[in-house]
């Protein structure tokens, strides 16, 4: 039964059962599934590697000129707070150009931040 008398049966309003019957073809024996292609994985790997240049550029500059604070304050930038402004960096990167999700990358600030000593110890 051809589709189309279906559905004239159906515009009728027929109440009796319809079939249909349509023959799939057969299972083939093998199935091959093509290796996923992992487009932009260069990408990636060089704005990965660019927000750790940015970080340790940062990190290892000499001594900056002093910072003006907007109440015209001088005051002379830490080695954390270089290492602060490289680290801002590095998450800018990773995350405007989305090269690790986004957790990881807030983990990532964390551990930095640990690691290089970018925030001091505080005791309360």
């Amino acid at each position: 039964m051809a589709l189309r008398d279906i559905m004239r049966k159906l515009a009728k309003g027929a109440t009796e059962q319809i079939s249909y019957s349509h023959k799939l073809p057969p299972m083939p024996s093998v199935i091959l599934i093509a290796a996923q292609k992992r487009k932009g994985e260069v990408r990636r790997w060089f704005f990965i590697s660019l927000g750790f240049v940015l970080f340790f550029t940062f990190y290892f500059l000499p001594p900056l000129p002093n910072a003006i604070d907007p109440s015209g304050t001088e005051f002379e930038l830490s080695q954390s707070a270089k290492a602060g402004i490289g680290l801002f960096l590095l998450a800018a990167v990773w995350w405007v150009f989305e090269v690790v999700p986004i957790g990881i990358t807030s983990i990532m600030i964390g551990v930095m931040q640990t690691l290089f000593f970018i925030r001091p110890d505080q005791n309360y």
